[in-house]
Parts: C-alpha cells; structure tokens; sequence
C-alpha cells in the first residue's frame, strides 16, 4: 500500500466513530475529493475497511489494522527513502516536523539528521528549506518550487517516465484526462503537433500550475519580457485558449504570468505542422542567422569528426527547427524529460556521443550547458538519419550464377533486387560457371546449380524461382557475412589500439577524477597524448557521463591525440563513477587521422559489456591476449 494513504487511516483510527469528508480534508489538508479518492481505493484493495454513510466514514477495526501494518511496511527505512518522502510531503506546503516524526516512525534527532541532506537538494533548484517552531517549509522563487515538484515525480516512477495515470494519482483533484484532451483539441486547431512524451511533459507542468494555483501559490506578473512572445502570436493565442478553457472547467484563474509560461511550454514542446512553406532558402528568416550558424556548425563537427553527411535539406530543416526550440527552452529553463534517455546511451551508444558533440559546441557558442534529457532528443534527431546511411553502407555486392534461360536470369535478378534492396548491390549475372574466374570477387554469390569448384567466397543456392524460404537463407547468409567482416574489422582495430601494455588489472580508484588521472597519465609517458587530454576528458564526462552498468568507456571529443590508443583497467574494488559502481574503465584516445577507427569500436564495444554476461566474464580475465580473443567472440 502507498504511504499516502497512511494519515488517512491513522485518523480514522484515533476518531473511532463516523468522520465526515470535509472534517478528513481538513484535518489532513487536502480536498474532501481526494479523501473520497482515497477511500475508493483503499476499499478496492481492502474489501470493506472504510464504510460510508451520511454521518461520513467509518474503519472497521479488524481490516483497518491488517492495512495499517502493510502501510507501515512501506515507511521509508533509509536516509534517502526519508529524504524523498520529506521532499514530496514539504513541495505541496509547509508540515509539522513532529508530524513527519510520526508518519514515519522516527524520532527527532533522525528527522534533524536527515536535513541536511534535503537542503543540499533543494540548493540545486535555488531553495532553501526553512523552520519555524515546528513548521518545515520550502521557500524561494515559485518557478523553482514548480520544477522541484517535477522533478519528485519523475523520480519517483521506476521507469523515468511519467505517464497520465502517473499523474492523475499525483494530483486526485486535477481531472488529468480532460486537461490532455483540451490540449490535443487546441493544439489540432491550430494545426499544432505535439509527440507523446512532450505531451505528458506538458500535462505535468499544467496539472501542477492548476495544483499550486487552487492553493493559492500561482505566478504573479511575469518576471521576463514578453519580446520572445511578441515574435510567436500563434503560439501566445494558442496557450490563452487553453487557459480559457482550464479556467471554466477548474473554477481557476490564471495569471498573465501564467499564460506567459504556457506560451514558453507550448514553444519548446509543440511544432507547427506547416513543414511545407520551410525551405533551405527562408530557414534562416524563420530560426535567425545566429541558430542557422550554429547548425551548420553543429553538422560540419559531426562530419568531421565522425565521418557522417548530415547534408541533407528534409534532415537540416527539421534538425534546425528542434536547435531553435532547445534554445528557447534552455533561455527560460523548461528543459524536456527524455523517458528514453538511458536506454538510448546503452543501445545506440555512438549516436549518444554524436550528440554529446553537438552539446559541447552548444555550450561553447551560447553558454548553454545542455542536460542528458536533452542530449537523447538530439540523438533522436541524428538517429533516423545516421542509422539510413550505415544501412546504405552496409550493403554487400553479390553476383547471380544462374546458367539457364536469359528471361529467367532476368526475373531472378528483379525479384532479388526489390525484396533485398536495402541489403544487396547486384554487381553482376553470370551464365557459365567459368566467368567466376573473370570477375572481382564479390562479397556473396547467389546460384541456381550447385558449384563445381571451390569458393572461397559465401554462397547460397536458391531456386531459380525464388522462394519465401531461399529469401531467409539469402538473409541469414548475408547476417553472418556481415557478423564474420565486422569481428575481422573490430578484431584488427583491437589489436592495432590496444597494446599489451595498456592493460592493467588493479586495485581500482576513489572517484572517477582519481581514475582518469591515472589512465591519461599512462597514455602520456608513452606519447599518445598530451598535457590537455586530461582536461578534455573530464569535459566529456561534465557534458554527460561515460559511465554504463559497472563499465566506463572516458574518451575526449576533440580527437587530435598523438596516437590512436585503448587502455584497459579492472578493478578489484569498484570505482565511485558519479555515484556508480565501475569495475572496468576503457580509456579511449583518438589521432584525427584515425578517428574513423572510433565509429568501428565504439558501439561494438560499449553493446557487448552491456550484456550482463558478457562484463561478467570480462572481469574474471587476467592477461591481454585472452581478453582480446573474449571481446571478439562476443561480437
């Protein structure tokens, strides 16, 4: 059971006879709404514990202490459960510290111990946690108290992702469901878009604004000039029809300052579906020729650094548009959760780093200093045209052996180009098993009739008719060239960067900075690096930290080291990675001229010590040669 539901039986258990809705709600300050909320739950997990009448509400004894004792199983035991709990139960209005001592079973010199600890939390959100007599209470700007609220809930759901129901069991008295359909119908007659997560990002902030403003905590005038909201009426009309619309359903009224903050909202997290008047030649007009700048900038870095063209206009504009609402979004401090961002640094771990780059030159141009939620949406955007072109390049060459009719060649050759397009270049049809000699090898050949000779190519026999079962056996031959080419690569690469020298098995390191010292160290005595890589490594690591599950992989953007190098540590005793146990660190360093090395280990790697197993195995190897040969294998 939740602990929120903990104060309401507590109270009715000392009442002991029938208490209205209204007396509930007052004496635990909440709305007679919630409190009919919650004994509608209580009752559909505890059959009959809270009984209804027109004297109001009664417990019965017997299942109210069965209850009872499970919600007192979930009383938060450790300093960092209290220090949650405390931080939600305070972010709503000030409480009674003898009160939290007696929700959650503690006495007051541990509640005292854990405050500190709640101000050091409250100083990254610019507030400060006061007291007076017995009273705890937050106190600092509304903008800021707002954001901590968000931030709890996020926290608190186990997946990083809030979602309407989420919310809705956050806020009881906010109809949720409606304040997203106002939304999506205002938003579709304006001819706005708006994506699933910014949408629950939306209905978060709105249902918090509607929260704080029924009791009595809303935005006064705005604090910020109107001239970013000058420049987007639609945007700013847009936003006063929802209010319009949550005003008459809520009972509410929102402030000009309120309106002001859903325009910023509804900029940096809705986009107008008129694509079609953009063009490469009025983008500038649209976003400004300070953003377009720094597009281009951001495009030219990932080219030059990771060998990717990112030069095409569908691509530039859309990316172009996304910089120029991140922009906004970190000018007025409304960043965007990313529900997908640790899964995407795991699975797509090249892409992240791509996009890590174009942090850094965010900040080195605006001052900006861009988060990982908001690193994963740029990643979102390089994605789908990053993983277009490894599919273009990844295509095999194969020739058709096919000693029969021309006509039926033909229609082999038709048939297996449009259902294996995006896998293989036909580079040529053969009749006579002979001609095989006179042409360069391809990557596969594809026959009709068995070969009478040796190949030391890949083949696969089909029907000269191909059927649905010859397609599978084309494909699983095409996987496994694929597989066989990319561990010859990722097996040269290994042995070319990684010298014996550079791996190490040792007791490990108190931090992370105390780590990376020590590896960089290393590359220099040898050459590969110079005074500055150290400092650039720990820059990458402020943009967004290369710690996975108990696997590190620190490197620099800048790749200009000396030589190219892979260093290999393991720990005996884990190593503090900002707050993460690391028991291998792989120290990466790149020469400009062999970066396109980076894009060949990097995503291989990282994806093979995130299987479980695999790591699991990696820490138990103890000589060089025997880890080269297990990395391999895994690939």
């Amino acid at each position: 059971m939740q602990t929120k539901y903990l104060p309401l039986l507590k109270q009715l258990f000392e009442a002991n006879t029938w208490v209205t809705a209204v007396s509930l709600a007052n004496a635990l300050g909440i709305s007679a709404r919630t409190v009919k909320t919650y004994v509608s739950e209580l009752n559909s997990s505890y059959h009959g514990i809270i009984s209804s009448s027109r004297k109001g509400y009664h417990i019965d004894p017997e299942i109210g202490a069965k209850a009872l004792k499970e919600a007192k199983s979930c009383i938060p035991q450790t300093a960092r459960e209290r220090v949650a709990y405390i931080m939600k139960r305070i972010s709503h209005g000030p409480v009674s510290f003898y009160d939290l001592c007696e929700e959650l079973f503690i006495s007051s010199s541990t509640l005292y111990a854990v405050l500190p600890r709640i101000r050091k939390q409250l100083e990254g959100f610019d507030l400060t946690l006061h007291m007076a007599s017995d009273i705890l209470e937050i106190k600092g700007l509304e903008k800021n108290k707002r954001k901590l609220l968000s931030q709890l809930l996020y926290h608190e759901s186990n997946e990083n992702f809030v979602n309407l129901e989420t919310i809705q069991s956050a806020f009881p008295d906010i109809d949720v469901i409606f304040v997203k359909n106002i939304v999506l119908e205002t938003l579709s007659e304006y001819r706005y878009f708006i994506n699933d997560y910014s949408l629950s990002n939306l209905v978060l902030h709105i249902a918090i604004a509607a929260d704080r403003i029924k009791n009595n905590a809303g935005y006064g005038e705005y604090d910020q000039t109107m001239e970013t909201l000058e420049l987007l009426p639609h945007e700013y009309e847009l936003s006063q029809k929802i209010v319009e619309r949550l005003e008459e359903h809520f009972q509410l009224k929102f402030s000009a300052g309120e309106v002001q903050e859903m325009t910023l909202l509804l900029i940096s997290r809705a986009t107008s579906l008129n694509y079609n008047s953009i063009t490469m030649d009025n983008l500038a007009d649209i976003i400004g020729k300070d953003c377009i700048d720094l597009v281009y900038e951001l495009v030219n870095a990932i080219g030059s650094y990771y060998y990717i063209n990112l030069n095409e206009p569908e691509f530039l504009i859309r990316f172009a548009l996304h910089i120029k609402n991140l922009l906004i979004r970190a000018q007025n401090e409304h960043f965007c959760k990313n529900p997908m961002g640790d899964t995407l640094k795991a699975t797509c771990p090249l892409i992240y780093d791509d996009a890590v780059c174009c942090s850094s030159i965010i900040k080195e141009w605006t001052g900006i200093t861009i988060n990982d939620d908001e690193i994963s949406y740029i990643a979102f955007h390089l994605g789908s045209t990053l993983e277009t072109q490894k599919a273009l390049a990844s295509k095999l060459s194969a020739v058709i052996y096919c000693p029969t009719y021309y006509i039926m060649s033909n229609r082999l050759l038709q048939t297996i180009s449009s259902r294996l397009d995006t896998e293989l270049l036909i580079a040529n049809v053969i009749t006579e098993e002979a001609d095989l000699d006179k042409i360069t090898m391809p990557d596969l050949i594809i026959c009709t009739v068995p070969v009478n000779r040796p190949l030391v190519t890949p083949f696969v026999q089909v029907q000269p008719f191909l059927m649905e079962s010859d397609v599978t056996a084309i494909r699983q031959k095409i996987d496994e060239i694929r597989t066989s080419k990319k561990r010859e690569k990722f097996t040269a690469y290994l042995r070319q960067i990684i010298l014996p020298d550079f791996f190490e098995r040792g007791e490990g390191f108190g931090n992370r900075e105390e780590a990376i010292h020590y590896l960089c160290e290393k590359f220099r005595q040898k050459g590969y690096v110079g005074e500055a890589f150290e400092e650039e490594v720990l820059e990458r690591e402020e943009m967004s930290s290369t710690g996975f599950q108990n696997f590190a992989i620190p490197h620099s953007m800048r790749m200009r080291a000396n030589k190219t190098g892979m260093y290999l540590y393991l720990c005996d005793t884990p190593t503090d990675w900002n707050d993460m146990p690391v028991s291998l660190i792989i120290l990466l360093c790149f020469n400009r001229d062999e970066r396109y090395i980076f894009n060949e280990i990097f995503e291989p790697l990282t994806m093979i010590l995130t299987e479980p197993n695999n790591l699991k195995k990696a820490l138990t190897l103890n000589e060089y040669e025997e880890f080269i040969e297990f990395l391999s294998d895994c690939l």
